[in-house]
């Protein structure tokens, strides 16, 4: 019973906390209808979630953009980007609140002590430590980095999402379900977040043009350290919502809805993203 209350007591906390960030939309772990997760295989599909930080003033950047498209063509689905837009320099992408919150949260939990910078473009694959070095982010060399994704698609994947997602007039309502093969040691929770594509790059220092931004993250519908879940259920397919998110200011047409869930650590080296999902907005990925 005491494991009981503090299981809801954490939920309730979990939510309070996500609804009053900067940037995010309301959790409701009450609302979820499935989420389109009605069919459960076997096995899942692992799936490896990128995340890249860029900016307009970076000259360096083009290339990882390249990378990020080369990884969807060859992948598909199973390649998740999501480009951070941050930095110094003028960007007309950075202001969103969105980027300034995941920027943050990255340089305080997991940028390891003692860095002095984030560099551009740098780039996590599932927040975990790369191949050749002691660090979770990795500047740009496309032939580690392609390594670096076949090696996380490799991995069994301890449990799978499913996504589906409406608009009522200009706000959007994602629906997440989530199901685990085995029980996880440690806080986990699930971020969702919505990436914009087509995006003009005609600013872009050092991009030959016409260059297009893609992926760039442009809403957090959880907050940045994710809705809590319960990791030690396991064989049960749950459910949340997500929502109060104003899309009027994007091209419908061109959003995504991406989650994941992930271990929130307590050091740098102690994160690290399970599996994820992705879907265009208004449209439901199920299970796979």
């Amino acid at each position: 019973m005491k494991k009981q209350f503090l299981f809801v007591g954490m939920i309730i906390l979990s939510a309070l906390f996500i609804t009053s960030c900067g940037g995010a939309g309301e959790v409701n772990p009450n609302g979820g209808n499935n989420g389109g997760g009605d069919n459960v295989p076997a096995t899942f599909t692992k799936k490896v979630v990128v995340e890249k930080f860029t900016g307009e003033w970076c000259g360096y950047c083009p290339a990882a953009g390249s990378f990020y498209d080369d990884m969807v063509a060859k992948h598909g689905s199973k390649f998740i980007g999501v480009a951070i837009h941050a930095g110094s320099g003028a960007d007309r992408y950075k202001d969103n609140q969105a980027c300034k919150d995941m920027y943050a949260f990255h340089w305080r939990v997991t940028n390891k002590p003692g860095n002095t910078r984030v560099g551009f473009p740098n780039v996590m694959f599932d927040r975990k430590k790369s191949l050749t070095t002691q660090t979770i982010f990795n500047g740009y060399g496309s032939g580690a980095w392609a390594g670096q994704v076949d090696k996380a698609l490799a991995e069994p994947a301890k449990a799978g999402l499913a996504i589906s997602s409406k608009v009522e007039g200009t706000n959007l309502v994602v629906n997440v379900s989530y199901h685990l093969k085995e029980a996880l040691d440690g806080e986990y929770a699930i971020t969702v977040l919505v990436v914009e594509n087509g995006l003009d790059g005609s600013k872009q220092a050092s991009a030959q043009q016409p260059y297009t931004q893609n992926h760039v993250l442009r809403g957090l519908l959880t907050n940045d350290n994710g809705y809590l879940i319960d990791a030690t259920v396991v064989g049960k397919t749950e459910s949340f919502e997500a929502n109060d998110f104003d899309i009027s200011e994007f091209n419908k047409d061109n959003l995504e809805v991406i989650a994941f869930l992930h271990k929130n650590g307590s050091s740098f080296d102690d994160n690290e993203i399970v599996n994820g999902q992705i879907a265009h907005v208004g449209k439901t990925v199920d299970f796979d």
